[in-house]
């Protein structure tokens, strides 16, 4: 089995979380999804067992799909507070989700890059 990596940042971030619209490679990702339980039998009708926070750095990114290697999961339990035991989804992970899904769906923020005028640069000149 392979060492986990460790993240490597090209920039350097500030504490300050915002609304997401648009993830590029190395933007540092966290959104809500649900928690599925398992099926009951091959027809069986999924259904969500809670909701997780996900926080990680984008690998990958095109208009379908954002492959993540993740920093940190949590299940929010319902009072609130936040489980990081026994996820299916665990640090050092490396996860592909659908790009609507996190962007639109998720509530999805990203940490705010120190020098935005980059990021602005890197969105304005990239070939599509």
């Amino acid at each position: 089995m392979s060492k986990p990596r460790k993240p490597q940042r090209q920039h350097e971030l500030t504490d300050t979380w915002i609304p997401c619209s648009e993830a590029i490679v190395t933007d540092m990702l966290r959104w809500t999804e649900p928690i599925w339980a398992p099926r009951g039998g091959k027809r069986g009708k999924p259904i969500s067992s809670g909701e997780q926070i996900v926080t990680g750095e984008v690998e990958i990114s095109n208009d379908e799909f954002i492959q993540i290697y993740v920093h940190e999961v949590a299940k929010i339990m319902p009072d609130g507070s936040l489980l990081y035991k026994d996820m299916a989804v665990k640090p050092t992970d490396s996860i592909r989700r659908r790009t609507p899904s996190i962007i639109e769906q998720g509530r999805c923020e990203r940490l705010e890059w120190q020098d935005e005028g980059a990021r602005q640069f890197y969105l304005d000149t990239r070939i599509e």
